[in-house]
């Protein structure tokens, strides 16, 4: 293969063609990196404030909207995590309807994540995801299509997803291992004023007016 390249380079117009195009693709590349996002906040409980504190830290990001089904929740997230030019928002079909929001983070409760994300990629917004994506096969399935449909990017929020433990335990391209670790069973101690408290037990999610 690199020899047929190399014979159609051997024109002087050829490897012009070859450097423009390389030229054209690296600045796109650098726009890209270089660009700063618009984010919406979606949803205002205590995992939103990390979400705002997170972009805010990155210069490539900023945080636009904050969005609630309750303005006064929302308005309490803007003033907790310093956002006082961020535009408040209770509907949600009002924030995709802004040019200058690129991102959506999805924070609200587990059961409205599929609604919140097919809304999202069809407004061609690119998503981040709480933690669960969705309750059920068929929620994952839905947003999985319209995503692609889209064209726009995905991320569910896993806290350990780059964490040197989780990408080992991927079977090496190499030998074809998969390794194993063993995770010691802790107890977590969350902050009960922001809606929290100790736990040992599974994780619950939510559902509507339940829990699982």
């Amino acid at each position: 293969m690199f020899g047929k390249v190399a014979v159609q380079l051997r024109s002087r117009g050829a490897r012009r063609k070859l450097c423009s195009y390389v030229w054209n693709r690296a600045h796109v590349f650098q726009d890209i990196v270089m660009k700063q996002y618009g984010v919406a906040i979606h949803g205002a409980g205590w995992v939103a404030a990390e979400h705002v504190r997170a972009f805010d830290a990155d210069s490539r990001a900023r945080v636009v909207a904050i969005s609630s089904r309750s303005e006064s929740s929302a308005i309490r997230l803007a003033q907790e995590t310093g956002q006082t030019d961020a535009v408040i928002e209770t509907e949600l079909d009002a924030v995709l309807a802004r040019g200058d929001v690129d991102v959506l983070a999805v924070c609200t409760p587990h059961d409205l994540h599929p609604a919140n994300v097919i809304a999202a990629a069809e407004a061609g917004k690119h998503v981040l995801i709480e933690k669960p994506a969705a309750l059920d096969l068929a929620g994952l399935r839905a947003m999985r299509n319209a995503l692609s449909v889209a064209g726009v990017v995905s991320v569910v929020g896993f806290v350990l997803r780059w964490n040197p433990c989780s990408t080992s335990s991927r079977p090496s391209k190499r030998t074809g291992r998969l390794a194993i670790f063993t995770w010691p069973r802790l107890t977590t101690c969350m902050d009960s004023d922001r809606g929290m408290t100790s736990t040992s037990g599974p994780v619950r999610w939510h559902r509507g007016d339940r829990h699982s």
